[in-house]
This record gives C-alpha cells, structure tokens and sequence, in this order.
C-alpha cells in the first residue's frame, strides 16, 4: 500500500528502502539471499544455544549451584545464566554476567559472598547457590 508516510526519510524504514537498500543492491546483487540464509543460521543457532541452556540448567540445577556452574567453560556459564535469569523474570546485560561470572570463579570458599545487581533485583550467594532477588519498588 502507498501512502505518503513511504516517502518520507525521517522515518527509518523509508530511509533504509530508499538510500541503504539500493547501494547493497548494487555492492552485492545477491544481498537479499545471503541476508536471508544469515538470518537462518542465526535462528538455528539460537535454537542449539537454547537448548545446551536447558540442560545445562538440568546439570547445575534452579536454583545453580556454584560448585557446577565452575566446571561449564565461561560461554555456557553465560548461556544458562541467561536463561535461568529469564525464568526468574531478569534480564542481565553482558557487563552484569561478565561481573556475575568473576564472581562465581572467585567463589573458592564458604565466606565468599556474591551480591549483584541484575536487572530490578539482585544475584546472591545463599550457601551453595547464587538466587535472583527482586527488589521492591
């Protein structure tokens, strides 16, 4: 459908349609494929990141436990946490689990106390195991 909003270039979508779309056409004639098949990949990828979180998650339990967080490389460290934050309603940014993970290597001993901010709550240490806690606002 036409109207007049497609012309106007303050608008994003119209700006990329008409200035970014015709150079990539032009650069890369078969943009639009390649684009396509890269987004693809990146779906099924995120499928397979999914599910090693999901059992990871199995592995080192909900709430997780520290001691098996540590035998997970870094990257699935990441990845489970994520998706255990999710379920517990947060969102953690990368800075906070690069954080969170500095943490949970440093945890060699009981005294170790982990307290994080993620998301509108916290990632704390209670015993063997880190739990998210939503503050009150």
């Amino acid at each position: 459908i036409e109207d007049p909003s497609n012309l106007d270039q303050q608008f994003t979508r119209n700006l990329i349609r008409h200035q970014l779309l015709p150079v990539l056409q032009k650069a890369f004639p078969a943009f639009r494929q390649t684009f396509a098949r890269s987004a693809r990949h990146s779906a099924q990828a995120q499928q397979l990141l999914v599910t090693l979180a999901q059992l990871d998650l199995e592995l080192v339990g909900e709430p997780p436990m520290i001691s098996r967080l540590q035998q997970l490389s870094d990257a699935r460290q990441v990845n489970v946490l994520r998706l255990w934050l999710s379920r517990c309603g947060a969102q953690a940014s990368s800075s906070q689990l690069e954080a969170l993970l500095v943490q949970i290597a440093a945890c060699q001993t009981k005294g170790h106390a982990i307290d994080i901010k993620v998301g509108r709550g916290h990632v704390k240490r209670v015993g063997d195991v880190i739990g998210w806690y939503n503050l009150k606002l």
